[in-house]
């Protein structure tokens, strides 16, 4: 069975060692869009940095210390929006 590039997840570490960036950085990105996010969904102007619109994770489980992943095509997809307006050198 073929496995859809939409079905693939990664785990806090494969970004890391993608992106060669730390866990603290990478939350940091996650808070950002969390952050922009509201400020989009309350109608205010966001002025978010670059890291606003990185993806959020999909939680598996109910706690907050749940499992937490990120889907590979909205991975790429934030890399490809970078690269497009020339954040990525």
């Amino acid at each position: 069975m073929a496995t859809n590039q939409n079905e693939i997840f990664l785990k806090i570490g494969d970004l890391c060692d993608r992106f060669q960036i730390s866990r603290p950085t990478i939350y940091r990105y996650v808070a950002a869009s969390r952050k922009a996010a509201a400020a989009a969904a309350a109608g205010g102007h966001t002025g978010a940095a670059a890291a606003g619109n990185f993806p959020l994770p999909v939680k598996f489980g109910t706690a907050q210390q749940s499992a937490a992943r990120w889907l590979v095509a909205d991975v790429d997809a934030w890399v490809a929006a970078r690269v497009a307006v020339g954040e990525c050198a």
